[in-house]
């Protein structure tokens, strides 16, 4: 393991240490202290596992293609935005945006996220143990958003694709969004990748697409 203490340094100086632990063949990063720094993590393109042991600031783990991201804390805005591959971990509560425009892999939050989690994604699977706030879901594309808590307003809002699954309540459909049928086969599947998250839910889940859409089975991309 390789060990960075972010305190009394700046979040460039954090980066070119991950970077550099990185070049040198190391697999598992540790970094401590984060003090809410943001973009810590960004655009990294490699199967490394790194752990940031604090709460963190906006765009953390951010447009990675690979990694394994932990945030033993709290973390801010757009969190695992732009995901291409891997997945990005937050084992408490999470900022606006998180997941936004992920293409691929998995952002998973804890506890809650706030507004306009899972926007205009493209593939993927964003996972929140908590609730949802408002516009959740809005313009994705593809891929699947999973609420284990309650959804605020306007879930879905513009959607054109993809899935949501929510298992608490839903204050307000977005337009041209309907709940459809969840079949048992693809219910077993979404409690499958929220147990593996160490997740639960106090109720079943339920579906909600575009209007119309088809009811095939769809987990991400």
């Amino acid at each position: 393991m390789f060990f960075i203490e972010a305190v009394d340094r700046s979040t460039r100086e954090v980066n070119q240490l991950i970077r550099h632990a990185i070049e040198q063949g190391e697999q598992d990063i540790h970094v401590y202290d984060p003090r809410g720094r943001h973009s810590l993590g960004v655009a990294l393109f490699e199967p490394v596992h790194l752990i940031f042991a604090g709460s963190v600031g906006y765009y953390c783990g951010a447009m990675g293609d690979g990694p394994t991201v932990e945030i033993h804390g709290s973390a801010g805005w757009s969190t695992g935005e732009g995901l291409q591959s891997g997945s990005v971990v937050v084992r408490g509560n999470a900022g606006n945006a998180t997941g936004a425009a992920i293409h691929g892999g998995l952002v998973c939050v804890h506890g809650n996220a706030a507004a306009r989690t899972g926007i205009g994604m493209v593939g993927g699977m964003v996972v929140i143990g908590g609730n949802v706030g408002f516009m959740s879901g809005f313009m994705m594309h593809d891929g699947a958003l999973i609420v284990c808590g309650n959804a605020s307003e306007r879930l879905g809002h513009g959607m054109n694709g993809g899935r949501i699954y929510v298992a608490g309540a839903v204050k307000q459909l977005g337009e041209g969004v309907a709940e459809s049928e969840l079949a048992s086969d693809e219910c077993a599947r979404i409690e499958g990748i929220v147990a593996t998250a160490g997740l639960s839910h106090a109720r079943p889940f339920r579906k909600f697409c575009v209007r119309g859409a088809a009811d095939e089975p769809r987990t991400g991309g």
